[in-house]
């Protein structure tokens, strides 16, 4: 093996270990964040923690509109979004669902959740209409808005 392919094995490896850093990192905040919201201790901190994961957020949607990118990458993160999208869509579906069920949905502790989800949509009126979305989707888009 020559110095330079050590060398680029080294970077290499630099960049998946601070590539799973970045992730462990993220995936921590997260939590946190979660523990914040349902133990409603160190709400001092919610602030600091939500614009670090606001800001990782952006990080990781914006990574797929990078110039040079090649076609395959970006037709991959395009399919990671509309995966994305379906997820929520059938996440908040079945949110929708529960409160339905109960006899006073106003009073539902996941109906916060529900409408932060809505005001999102209305921030991305194209996200919402769905006009470029796979049959999966489509049908969940469709029984969420059915509610």
């Amino acid at each position: 093996m020559t110095h330079e392919n050590i060398v680029g094995s080294s970077r290499l490896v630099d960049i998946t270990s601070s590539s799973r850093h970045s992730n462990s990192a993220r995936v921590e905040s997260f939590i946190r964040l979660n523990g914040i919201l349902f133990t409603r201790t160190s709400l001092e901190t919610f602030t600091e923690v939500l614009a670090v994961i606001g800001s990782s957020l952006r990080e990781i949607l914006s990574s797929g509109e990078s110039e040079g990118q090649t076609y395959i990458g970006i037709v991959q993160h395009a399919v990671l979004l509309q995966n994305a999208f379906t997820a929520a869509f059938e996440l908040m579906d079945h949110k929708l669902e529960r409160c339905a069920q109960l006899p006073d949905p106003s009073t539902s502790y996941l109906l916060p959740g529900i409408l932060v989800f809505i005001e999102w949509l209305a921030c991305y009126p194209d996200l919402a209409a769905g006009n470029d979305v796979d049959k999966n989707q489509a049908i969940l888009r469709s029984k969420f808005w059915n509610h």
